[in-house]
């Protein structure tokens, strides 16, 4: 639980994190769309892993993995994709309430 917890607090961060980034870029006139995709994150940061994944998928799965999956995956804003994980992940990890079923 506290695992599932912690990983919804990292990929909230790391949402914020992004969009934080985009509306600043946004700002400054540097880039005219609302918020950018994970693609392009992933290839400003590390170009060769993106490339590395994209080779190893296609080899090792399918490429129609790779096509079908995981591009449309990425494609995705940033900021989006680690929002919604985070909440999937902070409701996996939510504490439980205790009901007594045997109370009158």
């Amino acid at each position: 639980m506290a695992m599932l917890r912690f990983l919804a607090g990292l990929c909230l961060v790391i949402a914020i994190i992004a969009l934080v980034a985009d509306f600043t870029h946004r700002a400054g006139g540097t880039r005219t769309g609302l918020l950018t995709p994970m693609a392009q994150h992933w290839h400003d940061i590390a170009p060769g892993t993106l490339a590395a994944t994209q080779r190893l998928v296609r080899a090792g799965v399918h490429s129609l993995a790779w096509d079908a999956g995981i591009r449309p995956l990425i494609a995705l804003p940033t900021a989006l994709v680690f929002g919604v994980l985070g909440g999937v992940f902070a409701y996996a990890g939510r504490r439980r309430r205790r009901t007594n079923i045997y109370r009158n």
